[in-house]
């Protein structure tokens, strides 16, 4: 629900092999994303090279002049998922230039989608109203696609990757890992070599990653994100290359963080249908958002209905535990203790 602000790096050597590059966004409050260069032999690979926009290129280019290479050296292209900050100037490379492109094969649903249905977010629109909140669904019906939106091609990469795999090609021996959540084909990948995890969106030094914005949203992201969460906690820990915010030395620790969160919000959702709270909409005006702890009505549009599709996924991971019901026979859907 919050954003990381950029940091004053421009290239910061993470080992002999990957440097870290922070690329400018254009977006208000999402303001950088982390482009890693993972050099080798048979030519450089990037992970999440950024948006397609002017000021992305131009700091991606002076990154890779910092470190003695270009573009032409770029023999492949890696995604975590993908959303527009990650993935679109990752496909007009692939479109111009021929670069081998790898993403989750869980991306195919949003990718579709983009390519079926018309408006920014046009399933949540329905999500919305079956949460009780008809006004911010009328909002997003008439929500503007944006023009670099618009004009930008988006569709499939060269290799859609199901986890489990180790790409060579490199100094450095990738390892693929699944993480659905945040979105259905999120991928980690892992550097064999020195023991650190490229995490995305799935893990974050200081947010906790929205599952709202997915185009092609999963009923149970919540529950996919958890145990993409614990699905790291059971492995070795590593150091943390996340997409927003600096790397920190223990995914472990963040992934702690970030299920005792969800375990709070949990309790929170679910004593307040205890209390009567029977709507999504009623729950989420009943919690407090972000590190400030935000009403909903004080959170600007497009975090307010993002946080109501958060609660009511929080509903319905506990309807799948049992710990709720759920009666969706009317156009609202409707919550109480099992």
């Amino acid at each position: 629900m919050e954003s990381d602000q950029p940091d004053d790096v421009t290239v910061e050597e993470i080992s002999d092999a990957v440097a870290r590059i922070p690329l400018p966004l254009p977006l208000a409050e999402l303001r950088s994303v982390n482009c890693y260069a993972v050099r080798g032999p048979d030519g450089l690979t990037l992970i999440d090279p950024g948006w397609v926009w002017t000021e992305t290129t131009t700091a991606l280019e002076s990154g890779l002049a910092g470190l003695g290479l270009a573009l032409d050296d770029v023999s492949r292209i890696l995604i975590t998922h993908s959303h527009w900050d990650h993935y679109s100037q990752a496909y007009r490379w692939h479109l111009e230039r021929g670069t081998d492109l790898y993403l989750g094969a869980g991306e195919r649903h949003s990718i579709q989608a983009w390519k079926d249905l018309d408006g920014a977010f046009p399933l949540q629109v329905g999500l919305l109203q079956r949460a009780g909140d008809g006004a911010r669904a009328d909002l997003l019906e008439h929500h503007p696609v944006s023009e670099t939106e618009r004009s930008t091609d988006f569709g499939d990469p060269t290799t859609y990757l199901d986890g489990g795999e180790t790409l060579t090609g490199s100094d450095v021996p990738i390892g693929v890992i699944s993480t659905p959540g945040h979105t259905r084909g999120h991928l980690v990948f892992e550097d064999l070599t020195h023991q650190m995890l490229f995490t995305g969106d799935h893990v974050l030094p200081r947010i906790t990653p929205s599952i709202a914005y997915e185009r092609a949203p999963d009923r149970l992201a919540l529950r996919s994100y958890l145990s993409s969460l614990q699905l790291l906690l059971d492995r070795p820990d590593a150091t943390m290359l996340p997409a927003h915010g600096l790397p920190t030395s223990s995914v472990h620790a963040r992934v702690t963080e970030l299920i005792a969160h969800h375990d709070d919000r949990l309790k929170v959702v679910g004593d307040l249908v205890a209390q009567g709270e029977r709507t999504a909409l009623d729950v989420a005006s009943g919690m407090t958002w972000t590190r400030r702890e935000k009403s909903l009505a004080e959170l600007g549009d497009d975090h307010s209905w993002t946080a109501v599709l958060e609660a009511a996924a929080h509903l319905e991971l506990l309807v799948w535990r049992g710990d709720l019901t759920k009666d969706d026979s009317g156009p609202v859907d409707l919550y109480s203790v099992a």
